[in-house]
């Protein structure tokens, strides 16, 4: 939308509940999201609800973390629309420097 983006992620493993939480937060959402999850195959899944700037009210969203290599992961994020379907809002490929 032509503005600076800015956003942080924290993920970590509870060993009491046996999942992966995340929370994140960022400059376009008044909100911190809390997503929790476990793995799917190879890809670690997580889900929870939070306020979304697209509709304007608490939505579904979703994120994923696929590891391609030691040295390289795929990040993708999504969301619940109000007519059930499911849009890709972000994707970021992270790999060593």
């Amino acid at each position: 939308m032509g503005a600076p983006f800015v956003g942080r992620c924290t993920l970590g493993y509870d060993p009491l509940q046996k999942c992966w939480h995340s929370t994140w937060i960022e400059c376009m959402s008044p909100v911190l999201f809390h997503l929790s999850g476990n793995m799917e195959g190879d890809t670690l899944v997580i889900r929870g609800e939070a306020w979304s700037c697209m509709t304007n009210g608490v939505a579904k969203h979703s994120s994923t973390n696929k590891t391609i290599s030691a040295n390289e992961t795929i990040m993708e994020m999504f969301q619940s629309m109000p007519n059930g379907v499911e849009v890709k809002t972000m994707t970021m490929h992270y790999k060593r420097a």
